[in-house]
């Protein structure tokens, strides 16, 4: 059960959820460890802003859906400039 579920409220209808997986990222102190699953579902309203967040934390955090985030994680990364 989602916390939104939880709350007994309903997202607005521009709010997606993004499934992220996740790879041994370091948690602060005190921090709820997450269930047996690695994968966490993210809502979120605007996906350039949720693009940012999952690029500072690659390698350790890959997008799983939706395809549409994905390619737009994929696209920031192409226009990096190659730090090698």
């Amino acid at each position: 059960m989602s916390v939104i579920e939880q709350d007994g409220a309903f997202p607005p209808s521009n709010v997606g959820q993004a499934s992220i997986l996740l790879d041994a990222l370091p948690l602060p102190p005190g921090t709820p460890l997450l269930p047996a699953c690695p994968c966490c579902a993210l809502l979120y309203a605007d996906p350039r802003e949720l693009a940012m967040d999952i690029l500072r934390h690659l390698p350790e955090a890959t997008v799983t859906g939706p395809p549409v985030l994905r390619e737009l994680v994929r696209n920031k990364l192409r226009q990096a400039p190659d730090s090698g």
